[in-house]
């Protein structure tokens, strides 16, 4: 475990094809690293607040958390923008779907903007629910330990 400035440090393209490569076999070649990396760099920029989110659990959990959640959130964001360089993940190419149906082909999309009604409801996170691995990510950001104590617990 290696710390930066007391954040786990930054995952790499190869940590992401270790754990993520099976997802992506088309980007598991040297050349397409730069893709990685910059989508690294993308969700680092996008998420900063989540190197934080489990700084109170111990160092171990703290450093296994973090870099697997911006493992999940790279992946996210490679299968939204490449999703043909994808493998085996569920995609709804950005727009998360509320409801479908088959026979009448009718899909439903979620509004997955910022300007609900009520402030109190809006699902800031609601964007990574676009595919399989965002879910993952937002699932674990919302239950992380900082945003359970800066939510109070199980209150909404």
């Amino acid at each position: 475990m290696v710390f930066v400035n007391g954040r786990p440090l930054r995952i790499d393209a190869k940590d992401f094809k270790a754990r993520f490569g099976c997802y992506f076999p088309k980007l598991l070649a040297s050349d397409k690293e730069p893709i990685i990396t910059d989508a690294i760099d993308t969700v680092y920029t996008m998420f900063t607040g989540v190197e934080d989110l489990w700084s109170s659990l111990d160092e171990e959990t703290f450093f296994k958390k973090t870099r697997q959640c911006f493992g999940f959130l790279t992946a996210w964001y490679l299968a939204d923008m490449f999703p043909l360089l994808s493998s085996g993940i569920q995609s709804m190419g950005g727009l998360p779907v509320i409801s479908k149906s088959i026979g009448g082909v009718k899909l439903t999309f979620a509004d997955i903007s910022q300007t609900g009604k009520n402030p109190r409801y809006r699902d800031n996170l609601a964007f990574l629910k676009t595919n399989t691995m965002g879910v993952q990510a937002y699932n674990m950001i919302k239950t992380s330990s900082k945003m359970q104590f800066l939510k109070g617990g199980n209150h909404r």
